[in-house]
């Protein structure tokens, strides 16, 4: 075929491709306007009807203050762009997603014989009632439009597949066409059952109630099923105010909730069977007998080197401690300031604080080793000079291990610029993670992390300069051993100083190296892994 020919062969390709692309769109804009509400989804809402008068459509009128309001709020990407967007890009998902659609009904039928897809009414944009398509995931014994929070034990009515399905978010899928057909947007808040009185009276509040409906929310990504009502209308609210803002500003709102929807997804963030505000209870119920008579003893074990800025601020957060039974052994690792001497003052004055010098400056993990041998206590806690806690850090962290009986946990913490003094917003963390998702994350900062030593014993760090920490969670999680987070944010990392923190690109090179010599993974593995690991250092970067 000669370069003409081949030309024109593409040129009739792609004439072909359209028009069957704009065929198949024309057709599915025409069966979405087919598919209207039934016309009794909205003559008992009690949202629409307390509300006192409501035009044709359904919504609310409202008097000539109001309306001067929504003009000014009004924005061309709320109104134009937004809507375009979101059918656009659910008309490329559907396209795409046929096969997945199509595999994922035949194994809901064959797990459960019965309708694929479930509908449940919703609140939708200005509290007019509609339609949502999922998934089905629950047996067909299951009650209709009753909240997943209030079934008594809601696990006995999740089917196999819908377990599976629940756990991925794939159950959410049909809501692309829920989109497609207008009654959704990509990104706003999760649409309330009809029945969630107490959700839509508190968005109510926030303003939250005014926007699109979404498939993923700022709610979403801050806790999902996790969070309180209050809580929930708050974020939702949140982001109802930043839409409203209109502009740039919102589009790329809409831009950092989608992408953290993925990473999200990717860890199994905030999904709480058969509760809401399951994490106010977690919090509400962490008083555990033992924690709270400081029966258990916690080793904290923190190298230093030429640390003396930094040191007394480091110590006396530890002292600050709500919990009392502890032991800190600070290894001076050869340092040519003040380091040890500041450590051996405090040393006189609380005999709780041990102090080691090293003759030869050896590394962080060598300090560490030093520490670990040391150590007396039940749990281990790691913290550097040059960090700090906050003062329930370790009763909350004992309270939280013991109650889940955890072997290995971390928590959220917060970024301090020494160069400004800025501190960062909470940087949230993985409610679990496993070996493979370690070796392609930066989400567990050693300076959160608690081990139970009883448990798993004595161990210590590898001598490598790089991930000598991460190498040791990888290790410990890979004897089968749970991690788990907890998102509550508990110390307080600092940077923006030179001798903190390493050069980007020689971090970069020695992450590679830690898979190929250490790891000794293959070219693709590795690959596979940085890949990971760059995306992650990104998303915590955000």
């Amino acid at each position: 075929m000669t370069s003409g020919k081949r030309q024109e062969f593409w040129k009739k390709g792609i004439v072909k491709i359209v028009i069957l692309l704009g065929g198949l769109y024309a057709a599915m804009r025409h069966l979405a306007k087919k598919q209207i509400e039934p016309e009794s989804i909205n003559q008992e809402n009690p949202y629409i009807s307390s509300c006192g008068n409501d035009n044709q459509d359904g919504q609310r009128q409202k008097d000539d203050g109001q309306k001067r309001d929504v003009r000014k709020t009004a924005s061309i990407y709320r109104n134009r762009i937004k809507p375009f967007l979101d059918r656009l890009l659910s008309f490329i998902a559907l396209v795409l997603l046929a096969p997945v659609f199509a595999v994922i009904a035949l194994a809901v039928y064959v797990d459960d014989p019965g309708p694929v897809f479930f509908t449940q009414t919703r609140v939708g944009k200005n509290k007019k009632f509609f339609s949502l398509h999922k998934f089905r995931s629950m047996k067909m014994s299951t009650p209709h439009d009753v909240p997943t929070h209030q079934l008594k034990n809601p696990e006995q009515y999740i089917t196999k597949v819908g377990r599976v399905l629940r756990k991925t978010s794939l159950d959410e899928l049909p809501q692309i066409w829920d989109i497609f057909r207008g009654k959704m947007s990509i990104i706003g808040p999760r649409p309330a059952l009809w029945n969630q009185e107490d959700l839509v009276t508190e968005r109510e509040k926030y303003g939250a109630n005014d926007v699109m409906p979404g498939l993923t929310g700022w709610a979403q990504i801050n806790g999902r099923d996790e969070l309180e009502i209050e809580e929930k209308a708050k974020l939702d609210g949140v982001y109802a105010k930043k839409l409203k803002s209109g502009g740039i500003t919102a589009f790329f709102f809409d831009v950092k909730c989608f992408v953290k929807t993925i990473q999200s997804i990717i860890y199994s963030e905030g999904i709480v069977e058969g509760g809401t505000g399951e994490l106010y209870h977690k919090k509400n119920e962490l008083d555990i007998a033992s924690v709270k008579e400081e029966k258990i003893k916690v080793s904290v074990i923190t190298p230093a080197y030429n640390a003396q800025e930094y040191l007394a601020a480091c110590i006396k957060s530890v002292q600050a401690q709500s919990y009392g039974n502890w032991e800190m052994i600070i290894v001076d690792d050869c340092s040519q300031d003040s380091t040890y001497k500041i450590a051996a003052e405090f040393a006189k004055e609380d005999n709780r604080i041990k102090v080691v010098r090293h003759s030869i400056n050896s590394g962080v993990s060598s300090a560490r080793n030093t520490a670990l041998e040391m150590a007396e206590g039940n749990y281990i806690a790691f913290l550097d000079s040059d960090d700090l806690w906050e003062e329930k850090k370790l009763y909350k962290q004992l309270c939280f291990m013991e109650k889940g009986k955890y072997v290995l946990s971390y928590t959220a913490y917060r970024k301090l610029d020494v160069l400004t003094g800025k501190m960062s917003k909470i940087i949230k963390i993985p409610k679990k993670m496993n070996r493979r998702q370690i070796y392609g994350n930066t989400a567990i900062a050693c300076l959160t992390v608690m081990v139970n030593r009883d448990v798993i014993g004595d161990f210590r760090m590898p001598l490598i300069n790089h991930a000598e920490d991460q190498c040791t969670w990888q290790e410990i999680i890979g004897k089968g051993y749970n991690s788990y987070g907890l998102n509550d944010s508990l110390a307080i990392y600092r940077t923006g100083n030179s001798s903190l923190t390493c050069d980007k690109y020689k971090s970069a090179k020695m992450q590679w190296n830690v898979y190929r010599k250490y790891h000794k993974f293959g070219r693709i593995k590795s690959l596979f892994y940085f890949c990971q690991y760059s995306v992650n250092a990104v998303f915590k970067y955000m």
